[in-house]
């Protein structure tokens, strides 16, 4: 199509199905052209050389397309002699099963990429490129994106790969969710003149880094989940299999921990929350069913070394919080209960199960005594659990023919009976907590 230099005379291209269409040219593919002010939906294009490639097109939408098993490029807004094309939106498209790159962007910009699902792009691709491929864009913006499993071509430099931007500023990197077992997460060139920001998003590199920059200026990346290995408190360096980000960075003070707690009714708590309350980006609508799914990073599967986890697996709210109940095993129960919580990443932190652990012992401070004699002993107690323990009471039943006389026993333990049995009650014993008194008795019997 030629497309339109009106609003409201562009091309509308919608509900169509594509099949083995393209040659060997780089604008040949199912859907091309010098396209402007068009809609370009709904459409299903599959073994084409390229799926769509708009050679300086401007204000089109391309929306719910599914573009797979493409030879090159799934979606291509092509430099031309004047730019790559403005005020582009490619949004909630499922890109898959692609040689080359997902979805590339060359010298243009501001252009919109949200909602997309991309994976298995950039198979085979030689030259130099990601997933998402944004070259020399101005206002570019890359959001709520789900990018996993990608690469395998020898051009692959990570799910999302950045090259000659000139102002980051206009061209954030947010809310992204991607998981990549090959290649890097983010990877800026070192052909950037300015920092990038990359924010709210949640990472996974399992050999490579969360983020490379190999520009010489700083990235921005607070609020954001790091992955492998150290998603709880990141750092910067020259491994990749030892650090989750490479190159320089604005201060990092600001990132997403994952946490998991319990207390002794059983509730089990799990969080994945920044410092400013900001949580991972939601998982994609249910009403999407790419054919591998998307990774979910609010989905958290717990474990318990004693115990049923009722439910095993929780989806975290908006607030990044999840809660599930921890239902009793077999007695005895171990002296600690320990949780563990699992997230997309494969990352794991363990929690206590808060439950108090009171011990009471009774020594004999008298060898022996006679008939009207004293008998003195020490009670020791602690509390060597994880949580306080309330209400307590220690009751001391005494042999026949001995009766209590006196005890140390001071405020907030309160003697409430001596007779038949001694009775002491306490409000409360803080995790860790101890003492001791005494208790004085005497005999009055012979058969005591």
């Amino acid at each position: 199509p030629s497309g339109s230099t009106g609003a409201d005379d562009g091309d509308r291209i919608l509900s169509n199905t594509s099949r083995y269409n393209g040659g060997t040219g780089e604008f040949h593919g199912a859907i091309g052209g010098d396209i402007d002010y068009s809609e370009i939906a709904y459409n299903t294009i599959y073994s084409c050389s390229n799926g769509i490639v708009l050679n300086e097109g401007s204000r089109n939408f391309l929306v719910s397309n599914t573009i797979s098993d493409i030879a090159k490029v799934g979606v291509h807004l092509k430099s031309g002699g004047s730019g790559g094309g403005n005020n582009n939106f490619i949004t909630d498209n499922e890109i898959f099963n692609c040689g080359a790159v997902g979805i590339s962007a060359e010298a243009g910009g501001p252009n919109i990429i949200n909602g997309n699902v991309i994976y298995r792009t950039m198979l085979t691709a030689s030259s130099v490129g990601g997933a998402i491929s944004l070259l020399d864009q101005t206002g570019t913006r890359v959001e709520n994106n789900y990018i996993y499993s990608n690469g395998g071509g020898s051009g692959y430099q990570g799910a999302i790969y950045v090259d000659g931007i000139t102002e980051f500023a206009l061209n954030p990197i947010r809310y992204n969710i991607i998981h990549d077992a090959l290649a890097n997460a983010v990877a800026f060139s070192s052909n950037n003149l300015t920092g990038g920001i990359v924010q709210y998003s949640a990472f996974c590199s399992v050999p490579a880094y969360e983020l490379r920059n190999d520009a010489t200026v700083p990235a921005d990346a607070n609020h954001n989940r790091w992955g492998t290995p150290h998603p709880n408190v990141p750092d910067s360096g020259a491994d990749p299999l030892n650090n989750n980000i490479y190159g320089t960075l604005a201060p990092l003070t600001t990132w997403i921990t994952f946490a998991v707690t319990g207390d002794a009714s059983g509730l089990v708590t799990v969080t994945m929350r920044d410092q400013d309350g900001h949580t991972v980006p939601a998982p994609l609508s249910s009403a999407r069913t790419p054919t591998l799914p998307a990774p979910n990073a609010r989905r958290i599967t717990l474990v318990s070394n004693w115990g049923t986890l009722n439910p095993a697996t929780v989806v975290l709210d908006g607030n990044g919080v999840g809660a599930t109940t921890l239902q009793q095993g077999a007695s005895p129960a171990p002296t600690r209960i320990i949780i563990t919580a699992t997230d997309f990443c494969n990352e794991s932190v363990t929690g206590i199960l808060a439950l108090p652990d009171l011990t009471i012992t009774k020594t004999a401070m008298t060898a022996q005594t006679v008939v009207g004699g004293l008998v003195t002993y020490r009670i020791d107690y602690a509390n060597q659990g994880d949580a306080a323990a309330t209400a307590l009471t220690i009751r001391d039943t005494l042999p026949v023919g001995m009766q209590w006389v006196a005890d140390t026993a001071v405020p907030p333990w309160t003697r409430v009976a001596t007779s038949p049995d001694i009775v002491w009650t306490l409000p409360g014993l803080a995790a860790g907590a101890s003492g001791s008194f005494l208790v004085t008795t005497t005999v009055n019997m012979t058969d005591a």
